[in-house]
């Protein structure tokens, strides 16, 4: 259940872990919940900010909005991106920088994955 989600500008990720839905609801364990929802959150802010670290660069706008808009938007669901009008032009066809999002998800994805899996392990024992 653990999603990315990055500004409907660009378009939308999500990143699925095969069986954690089943783990989540069996939790009944909040303090397991909140293990999960902060490790997406924690990965959600590396991403955004990787994401900017990347992005093309004129102004710093695009880089400071991509930074700001880390955001819940459920448990163990994260969204980032930028409601910027040029955001979408730049990561589908910028020259040299096109792709920076995603690249910061692709990047960040199996990370992300073992995270949640030492979870799960930590969890079951």
């Amino acid at each position: 259940m653990g999603v990315f989600r990055e500004a409907t500008v660009i378009a939308i990720i999500s990143i699925k872990i095969e069986g954690l839905d089943g783990v989540l609801k069996s939790l009944s364990d909040e303090v397991a919940r909140k293990q999960f929802d902060q490790e997406t959150e924690r990965t959600a802010r590396k991403m955004a900010n990787a994401a900017a670290n990347n992005a093309p660069r004129e102004t710093g706008a695009l880089k400071n909005s991509l930074v700001a808009s880390v955001r819940k938007e459920a448990d163990v669901e994260w969204s980032f991106g930028s409601d910027l009008p040029y955001a979408q032009r730049q990561e589908y066809e910028h020259a040299t920088k096109k792709a920076f999002v995603r690249r910061a998800i692709w990047d960040n994805e199996d990370a992300y994955r073992r995270a949640m899996a030492k979870i799960a392990g930590r969890i079951g024992k």
